[in-house]
């Protein structure tokens, strides 16, 4: 997923008052895979914990979007009682499971305002609209 999503420039993400135990990071995002308009953002994230955390959109420096703008949500958890040992895997909460030798298809889940960052989870939230100068021209020059 991380190839399919993430390309560009890196931006700051201020992680005061998280978890030690949350990574947070943010890139322009890929344009290959799905189609998103110039200037989207892909903020990705680790939670390491056992409590949950809070991501709000505003932690992004660079972006200056509404609070309640329209993400698309890629939320991976263990796909069974095992937890972290578990050989699957879930994306946001659906079994993904492989057809043969083909890769499951993987769609996001439409959300809006903060995003509740699951315990012992891993996601990528996708910013559309975030329409950030840098994004714009790195689409219009570089990227796909």
């Amino acid at each position: 997923m991380y190839k399919r999503l993430v390309e560009g420039p890196v931006f700051k993400v201020i992680t005061e008052g998280m978890s030690p135990l949350v990574r947070v990071y943010a890139h322009c995002v890929s344009k290959r895979y799905y189609k998103y308009p110039d200037g989207a953002l892909v903020v990705y994230y680790l939670n390491m914990g056992e409590e949950q955390s809070l991501l709000t959109t505003s932690q992004v420096q660079g972006y200056a979007g509404s609070a309640d703008s329209q993400l698309d949500l890629f939320v991976f958890t263990p796909g069974d009682s095992d937890g972290l040992l578990s050989r699957k895997v879930k994306l946001n909460g659906e079994l993904l499971e492989m057809n043969g030798s083909k890769l499951p298809k993987m769609d996001a889940q439409m959300h809006s305002g903060d995003v509740p960052l699951s315990p012992r989870s891993f996601g990528f939230v996708v910013i559309p609209y975030a329409d950030v100068p840098l994004c714009k021209h790195y689409h219009r020059t570089e990227g796909l």
